[in-house]
């Protein structure tokens, strides 16, 4: 489990410039009990860095439908972590996503370069296997 106390997070907000009250408004809790009644009535794009199934999943359950038709959806660790990944794919399957016109993106992380790199020096074929997080938008209509 990752946590971080309060004053620890608050901290780090300060000490990179991005500590306002006016606009910036923590949730203190775990996904499952504080996301479904965030005060979040529109998000263009969804940035979610849950690394486990459970908080991904929750995380998806709770904020998707709040997302934009045409917006955006970033999930970090898909391509680390099997949980995340498991998450994703199992909410995909669910929502009927790609038969809607949305397609998941893979974001190579560094270890693509290394990859092409060796395809270049010893003729390895295929694209990379590695990578990191993944991308979709939302359709506009389901």
């Amino acid at each position: 489990i990752f946590r971080a106390s309060r004053e620890a997070f608050e901290a780090t907000l300060r000490r990179n410039g991005v500590l306002d009250q006016q606009r910036l408004r923590v949730l203190q809790g775990w996904f499952n009990e504080t996301l479904p009644r965030a005060p979040i009535e529109c998000i263009a794009f969804l940035r979610l860095d849950g690394d486990i199934y459970r908080s991904t999943r929750d995380a998806l359950d709770a904020l998707y439908d709040r997302v934009s038709p045409g917006g955006l959806i970033y999930v970090d660790d898909y391509g680390s972590f099997t949980g995340c990944r498991n998450a994703v794919d199992e909410f995909w399957h669910e929502r009927k996503l790609a038969a809607h016109g949305a397609k998941l993106v893979r974001i190579p992380e560094s270890a693509a370069l290394a990859w092409q790199v060796l395809s270049q020096v010893v003729g390895a074929k295929g694209s990379s296997p590695y990578y990191e997080a993944v991308w979709w938008q939302k359709p506009q209509q389901i």
